[in-house]
């Protein structure tokens, strides 16, 4: 929880948090959470808490279901949607939840970066190494189901092979990112989570903030020549 409590501490000088968050049921939330995790801590460290362990099941159950409703609350805005991305990122990382990257999430991503439907053929073009890394895990999904879906140990190997190829590609593109995200969908659902891929996911939250990196600083520079004209 250590993440966590650095990036709370940190919130109050965060523009992201100053500006958009703040105002959303994300942030009162993550504060909430952030509150839990910290009572938590103190109460498991203390002897007097110790005997009480429906009191401590209590706690630790709002704190799994506040984990679930930070990735399942809707982001609206671009804002909203990087400050909640930054905390679904840690709460993968920190094992809080194994599946961060819902499909919602995925759909709020795309939203905020206007993810525009692209070829096949572009896609390899600009991003050739993520393309393949991409192709070969299609292929060992196909072949799977080919075959009654009989996952043979060779099978996963390749198909670790593959996602840790597509974990190095980092995605410069939206795409490329919705490639990605796909990717993760596919094997997640056909799997049934035998594996969480969290750093599949940690790499499509990772390339996700990079690409709005650009787009939060424009929309940030045309609020402040708003404010000033």
């Amino acid at each position: 929880m250590l993440g966590l409590d650095r990036f709370f501490e940190d919130a109050d000088d965060d523009p992201i948090s100053a500006e958009s968050a703040s105002r959303s049921v994300i942030f009162d939330r993550y504060r909430e959470f952030s509150a839990l995790a910290r009572r938590l801590e103190a109460a498991e460290k203390s002897l007097g808490m110790a005997t009480h362990s429906q009191e401590l099941e209590a706690l630790w159950e709002r704190r799994s279901q506040l984990a679930r409703e930070l990735v399942d609350t809707p982001a609206p805005a671009m804002l909203d949607v990087v400050f909640k991305m930054t905390i679904v990122s840690l709460l993968v990382e920190e094992e809080e939840v194994t599946l961060g990257l819902t499909q919602q999430c995925v759909e709020e991503c795309e939203r905020a970066l206007a993810v525009e439907t692209g070829s096949e053929e572009s896609f390899k073009t600009l991003e050739p190494a993520l393309w393949s890394s991409c192709q070969q895990i299609r292929q060992k999904l196909a072949a799977a189901a080919a075959e009654g879906f009989e996952f043979s140990e060779a099978w996963w190997d390749e198909v670790r092979e593959g996602v840790h190829a597509a974990v190095c590609q980092e995605a410069r593109t939206p795409v490329g990112l919705r490639a990605k995200g796909d990717i993760f969908r596919e094997v997640w659902l056909l799997t049934e989570g035998a594996e969480p891929y969290s750093a599949l996911q940690m790499s499509y939250l990772r390339d996700f903030g990079v690409l709005a990196t650009p787009r939060l600083r424009s929309e940030g520079g045309a609020r402040s020549r708003r404010k000033s004209g």
